[in-house]
């Protein structure tokens, strides 16, 4: 996504997850990515990450910021502007 310039990083933690899944308490290691990028866009971000992420209901979340750096979303919106 960042080499495709539809995001400007991503950090990626390993976390441990309990969850429900056809019937069964799961409980696994996973890896759970923050994606940052600007609205237009998330759907690049989705369908990316539904091609690439082995599971049939990756999560898949996307949130309003409320407040942030002016720098640093100036840095997000240069970083992913296409060429």
């Amino acid at each position: 996504m960042v080499k495709n310039r539809f995001a400007a990083c991503g950090n990626i933690f390993r976390v441990s997850s309990i969850f429900t899944w056809k019937g069964r308490i799961e409980e696994i290691p996973e890896y759970t990515a923050l994606i940052k990028t600007v609205r237009k866009n998330y759907p690049k971000v989705e369908k990316y990450i539904r091609e690439h992420h082995p599971y049939e209901v990756p999560e898949i979340i996307c949130w309003n910021i409320e407040r942030e750096s002016k720098t640093y979303l100036d840095w997000i919106r240069k970083e992913t502007k296409t060429q």
